[in-house]
């Protein structure tokens, strides 16, 4: 419990930093800058898979957590698996979403101003697979196949920015 205590506060903090960035740059900005439309923006697109053994009840843990926000710092909607969610902070996916081998596909709108991507997975007995693939504008970001066992949890975040784009 106190894992996911700090990954949910560093998934916060990492939101909270990129809201920030965003805001004191978009402060800079003279307004006579032309911001662009959204259709070239393109979107954050994370897709995670977990093999047959991912079993919560053997102590298989993930927690996968998406962000963005738009211009004024409004939460956005993000597609799962082709259906849109509504506009949260945090749009998060913990074991359940996972369990027994399942994949998540995550899309967010083209309208992002600023998106995170929190991912982190561990076990306290059984190994499993995890593969994911991050993608930014239709381009490979990162993609990787990995076995968590006991001794190597993963962690991984990554921040997006459309500002000045």
């Amino acid at each position: 419990m106190k894992t996911m205590n700090l990954i949910n506060r560093a998934v916060s903090f990492t939101m909270v930093l990129a809201l920030m960035a965003a805001v004191f740059t978009g402060c800079s900005k003279n307004d006579d800058d032309d911001q662009g439309g959204s259709e070239d923006k393109g979107i954050v697109k994370m897709t995670v898979t977990t093999s047959g053994e991912f079993d919560k009840n053997k102590g298989a843990d993930i927690n996968l957590t998406v962000s963005s926000h738009d211009s004024r710092a409004n939460y956005q909607k993000w597609k799962v698996n082709g259906v849109e969610t509504g506009a949260e902070m945090n749009h998060t996916y913990l074991s359940d979403a996972f369990n027994g081998g399942k994949t998540l596909v995550l899309e967010s709108p083209q309208t992002y101003l600023g998106a995170s991507v929190n991912l982190s997975a561990s076990t306290s007995d059984v190994g499993y697979t995890l593969s994911y693939k991050l993608e930014e504008k239709g381009k490979v970001v990162e993609e990787a196949t990995i076995v968590v066992a006991k001794d190597k949890p993963v962690r991984k975040n990554w921040v997006f920015s459309n500002y000045g784009k």
